[in-house]
């Protein structure tokens, strides 16, 4: 168990690399003389719930407000990065995957990055050792956006295959891509209350809930994929 609780609890090796940006525009002429880097102009906060004011600056979508989108979820309302979104859009194209549906899957899994920078699909490393010998071994540390890439395109060709033995059910080849047990980290208590820090999860007690039978995964990022298309700012960037 202890093992388990030691390799379970390992952030992600990759770190996001330093940037630098800009300071935000503070007045109206600068806000102006910005452009389009700063798309849309400096956000109009008064209809803004507490939590969506505090996790724009939290997620550091404050830093480009214009390189964000926020959407509405019963559980995972939040900002999340364009740039992300388009990477994983990318990969999912690139192996005839529904990208709508991959982006939702980073969303559900990740926040697109917002939870874990280096593993955004999180890969379960144990599960794929010649994809972390062959590929992620190959790239160096200093190319955190490298590495980030390619654990993205693993994620996509992981739901790949997932679709393939799961043609005629989305909802099936999606929950497949989380694991096919009945129950999560191998149904450890210790386990999973340390990782979720409750024993509830999708609403109930996660030891009332048979996950290959009930899809909780696969259905939250299906209402995820779905909202996301009803979105006019994301049609150009993740559309087919």
């Amino acid at each position: 168990m202890d093992w388990l609780l030691q390799y379970m609890s390992q952030p992600s090796p990759i770190t996001a690399p330093a940037k630098s940006t800009p300071p935000m525009p503070e007045t109206t002429a600068e806000w102006r003389d910005a452009g389009t880097k700063y798309r849309p102009q400096k956000p109009d906060m008064s209809k803004w719930t507490p939590w969506q004011k505090e996790r724009f600056y939290k997620t550091g979508a404050s830093e480009e407000p214009g390189s964000w989108f926020w959407m509405n979820h019963p559980t995972h309302s939040d900002w999340y990065s364009l740039d992300m979104a388009s990477k994983f859009a990318d990969a999912a194209k690139s192996v005839g995957v529904d990208p709508w549906d991959f982006v939702a899957l980073g969303i559900s899994e990740s926040g697109l990055g917002n939870q874990d920078y280096g593993n955004p699909t999180r890969l379960w490393w144990k599960a794929y050792p010649e994809f972390v010998e062959n590929v992620m071994s190959k790239i160096p540390d200093s190319k955190p956006e490298e590495q980030q890439k390619a654990v993205i395109g693993q994620g996509a060709k992981i739901l790949a295959e997932k679709i393939k033995e799961y043609p005629n059910d989305r909802t099936r080849a999606i929950q497949a891509y989380s694991g096919k047990g009945k129950t999560i980290y191998g149904g450890h208590p210790d386990v999973v209350e340390y990782q979720l820090g409750t024993k509830k999860v999708f609403g109930k007690d996660y030891r009332d809930i048979d996950f290959w039978r009930d899809m909780p995964q696969g259905k939250r990022v299906v209402t995820i994929s779905d909202i996301l298309k009803s979105m006019p700012e994301l049609q150009g960037l993740i559309s087919k």
